[in-house]
């Protein structure tokens, strides 16, 4: 309920309309850094009991998150998989260890051009090591 841009298309902060080189990736959003990705990868695993890994070993979900442009802080996460996989069995209080671990532990330093808009997304499918 607080992430206000879940189901929201790219906008322009001034309202104008958002290149087609933007929405096609042609143009970076966010700098290149060296431990963002792999932050990233190691708190959307580690959650997971052993329990969880056995059932969920091996298998994919995705992770999304938005990104405030002004300060690139993390500002909303949000997690899909199959209604009838076994992600589905894992309690919503894993999945919130992640979105506020990953709140609190990732930030992004946006471009220029990152930061004309009103959100940025970045996902990735992780996969849960066993």
């Amino acid at each position: 309920k607080s992430n206000p841009y879940t189901h929201e298309r790219y906008q322009n902060k001034d309202g104008s309309q958002v290149s087609s080189d933007v929405l096609l990736g042609r143009i970076a959003l966010i700098e290149k850094d060296g431990w963002t990705r792999q932050k990233c990868d190691e708190i959307a695993n580690k959650h997971f009991s052993n329990q969880e890994r056995q059932r969920v070993g091996n298998k994919k979900y995705d992770v999304t998150m938005t990104i405030d442009t002004t300060t690139g802080k993390v500002i909303g996460v949000q997690f899909s998989f199959q209604t009838d996989g076994s992600f589905a069995t894992i309690p919503v209080s894993t999945y919130r260890k992640i979105e506020l671990d990953l709140k609190n532990s990732v930030w992004f330093t946006p471009t220029a051009e990152g930061r004309k808009l009103k959100f940025i997304k970045r996902g990735w499918m992780q996969k849960v090591k066993p």
